[in-house]
């Protein structure tokens, strides 16, 4: 358990853990600039390459396309 969160408790719930794929971390250079946070940039490449919806509270992600849903 770290920080009063147990990992199993999210795969026993369905969730599945993603490896960050070579293939993101080249993608991240082809997005335009409209997000300076790396680690944000990375979830977005993540999500393209992977074919995935991502879901964030940040605005200025959305931009990015139609695979990121504003929760």
């Amino acid at each position: 358990m770290r920080n009063g969160v147990c990992p199993h408790r999210f795969l026993a719930a369905g969730f599945a853990e993603l490896e960050i794929a070579a293939t993101a971390c080249a993608a991240v250079e082809t997005l335009p600039p409209i997000h300076a946070d790396p680690f944000d940039r990375l979830l977005v490449a993540q999500a393209k390459t992977a074919g995935l919806t991502l879901l964030t509270h940040d605005r200025l992600l959305a931009p990015y396309g139609d695979f990121i849903l504003k929760v």
